[in-house]
Order: C-alpha cells, then structure tokens, then sequence
C-alpha cells in the first residue's frame, strides 16, 4: 500500500514525485491523481499542474527504455543488423509487421504519444513502442508532455474548482 500522505506533505516536490514514480511504473500505473486533487485545494493549480506533468513525462521513460533495450538486445543477441531481412516464413511476416508498425508510427506517433498522455489510455504500450521503434527521444518527451500537461490541468482544475463548488453549495 503506498502512503500518499507522505507526498503530499512535500508540496510541489511530492506532486514531481507522485507523478514520476506513478509514471515510471510499466504496465501498472500508481494513481498519483489522488495526490494531485488533495494538493489542488492548497498550491497553486498552473505550478501544481506543471510540475507534475514533468514528473509523469519523466518517469514515462521507462517504457521507452524497456522498448528500446528489447529492440538492441534482439539485435545483439541474434546477430541481425537493420537492413537485413529474411526471405521467407514467419520471420519474414513478423518484419514485415514491424516494418508497417514503425511507418505508421513515425507519421503519427506524435499524436498518438500527445493522445495517449492526456487520457487514460495505457500510454506504457506507446512509449515500449516508441523505444522499439527508435523513435526521437524530443519527440517523444516533447509529446509525452503536452499529453500529461493537458492531464494534469483538466485533473488539478477540475478538482480545485469541484471541491470549491460543492463547499459553496453545500456552505461548509
């Protein structure tokens, strides 16, 4: 069980690292929202969000990482160079799937990163593709923050202003 009582008694520093250590995580993500909307009520919502939008696009790197060591490891272990494809079989078909993916996801990767941050769509899977794919590192922090700025705003702003409305309307 994680204490997030501990981040958030760090302020903007605990948000950095909710957020980087909720991002971090590959496949299973710690909900570092719950952070997030109990800080919105007390720090500044833009730094608040800010903060941890970089938090998050750091710690985003480790699926890259994974993705990208799969890819060299592949190549080290099997001996196989870029440019050399097989003739024939199922080696054949999987190249020629990996040789469609990597297309595909140099012409709208960017979009797809931006997407998969600023929504709760399992972004893990793009940033394992990205590294796989060797896919630019800018382009894709450059992407992955834009997402989970988008994230982090519609979280912190909504959540600052939703408790405030329901403390006005309830006159807690």
């Amino acid at each position: 069980m994680v204490d997030f009582n501990w981040f958030i008694t760090l302020g903007y520093l605990g948000a950095f690292l909710a957020s980087l250590l909720g991002c971090a995580s590959f496949v299973i993500s710690l909900p570092y929202a719950f952070v997030l909307v109990a800080l919105s009520t007390v720090l500044d919502p833009f730094l608040l969000s800010i903060v941890s939008a970089f938090g998050a696009a750091i710690g985003e790197f480790t699926s890259y990482a994974i993705g990208w060591g799969v890819n060299y490891s592949k190549k080290k272990i099997t001996g196989e160079e870029k440019d050399e494809k097989p003739r024939k079989g199922l080696k054949r078909a999987w190249y020629k799937l990996v040789d469609k993916t990597s297309k595909w996801f140099y012409k709208n990767g960017f979009m797809t990163i931006v997407l998969f941050g600023a929504t709760p769509l399992p972004d893990d899977i793009v940033g394992f593709i990205a590294g796989a794919t060797n896919y630019s590192k800018k382009k894709y922090f450059l992407a992955n923050l834009i997402g989970k700025l988008i994230m982090s705003f519609f979280i912190v702003y909504s959540s600052r202003f939703g408790i405030e409305a329901l403390i006005d309307i309830w006159a807690i």
